[in-house]
């Protein structure tokens, strides 16, 4: 794919499996032989961006004279300095977003954005958080290009996109809800065995789905939580702790120590696990809580699975409830809020003060009605 003269060029490497970018940077002062600047890319979309941030970066022209398209450096931006850093599914969140960068600039470049023309592109984006999160990738992109000296100023600075904080309700469950969504997976031990460890440890649902047996110490009442599952275009595969907070021991009580004695001894006898590839029959340490045949399940088969029997017992619930219920009870038992930020595995104790202020709430109105035992005055009337 040859360029004109002095524009540089991109080719395939059949050897390497990449595409390569080429830019001459002129001469060398002593030798005279052509001196040229050689990039890789993994994508042909990816090899156009960066051949012309190169372009603009190493050509005779300079950025002044060049003409930089939003779309194309956003993309490589996000591909270079976001792919990396972000799991599979995130990636796939920016690139619906990547989606609306190229409908929304199309092939228009930097010099053509006014904070004007800018502010106005944005806000016909279809929502909110899809102008939020637009002008946030953005922004970084241009304070980048900024760097690498391919433009002057970032025209992202002055867009105001931020999207308003629209708290979730969250849904807790009473003791009768918790009883009869129980009731209604006894037919099934691995949903009964996940509502379970949801309900009472606070677990995420993915924590639970990537949670095994050699992660549990029954002889000590704790298990560790060291994997998840994520789910990407259907397919299951076992990743670490999205946060060194997520990355935690819970201890759990000796009821729940009895159930899993129990849904244990039901996993060892079980024809269905006997015949799975991922273990021997007599080999249980390692294998999955969730599972119908030793392998891990994704949040979609579990979710469908806890749906049905929500459905069945009258209850309006996802499995992350059963996560607020358990924390919510937590802080009627009298746990600090530190204590069940480290329990959850939440980043901060404001990130768990933040999600419960409706028990917070409630808890005001009980303490401001106990405040009359310390009042200091007598009853009576003012007297001039």
């Amino acid at each position: 794919m040859k360029r004109v003269n002095g524009e540089g060029s991109i080719y395939y490497d059949k050897t390497h499996g990449r595409y390569v970018v080429s830019v001459s940077m002129g001469r060398d002062a002593e030798t005279g032989k052509i001196v040229r600047k050689r990039k890789t890319a993994h994508s042909q979309a990816e090899a156009l961006a960066m051949l012309e941030a190169l372009r603009i970066k190493y050509g005779k022209h300079g950025a002044a004279g060049k003409r930089v398209k939003v779309a194309s450096y956003i993309q490589f931006y996000a591909e270079t300095f976001k792919k990396p850093q972000v799991r599979e599914n995130t990636w796939l969140n920016y690139e619906s977003l990547l989606k609306h960068v190229q409908r929304t600039f199309a092939d228009m470049c930097f010099q053509d954005l006014t904070v004007t023309v800018l502010q106005q592109l944005v806000y016909q984006l279809p929502t909110e958080n899809v102008r939020h999160r637009l002008v946030i990738l953005g922004r970084s992109a241009c304070r980048q290009a900024m760097i690498e000296g391919l433009i002057r100023e970032n025209p992202f600075e002055e867009i105001q996109a931020a999207a308003p904080r629209r708290k979730k309700a969250i849904t807790i469950l009473n003791k009768d809800e918790a009883l009869r969504l129980l009731q209604a997976a006894e037919g099934k031990p691995p949903l009964y065995m996940a509502i379970l460890l949801q309900y009472m440890t606070g677990m995420r649902a993915e924590e639970v789905l990537g949670l095994t047996w050699d992660r549990i110490d029954l002889d000590h009442n704790y298990l560790r939580v060291e994997q998840v599952t994520n789910q990407v275009h259907g397919q299951v595969f076992l990743e670490k702790p999205k946060t060194e907070a997520s990355r935690r021991s819970i201890f759990f009580s000796g009821k729940l120590k009895e159930k899993l004695l129990c849904y244990r001894e039901w996993q060892r006898t079980d024809k269905k696990m006997k015949l799975s590839g991922w273990r021997k029959p007599d080999e249980v340490a390692a294998d999955f809580i969730y599972t119908y045949d030793g392998s891990p399940k994704g949040i979609h088969q579990y979710a469908s699975a806890f749906r049905r029997a929500a459905l069945k017992a009258h209850v309006r619930a996802t499995p992350h409830a059963l996560r607020h219920t358990h924390a919510t009870q937590l802080f009627l038992s009298g746990w600090s809020a530190k204590d069940v930020q480290v329990r959850l595995g939440h980043s901060s104790v404001s990130m768990t003060l933040d999600t419960y202020t409706h028990y917070f709430a409630q808890r005001g109105e009980k303490v401001a009605a106990s405040l009359d035992v310390l009042f200091p005055c007598e009853e009576g009337k003012f007297s001039a």
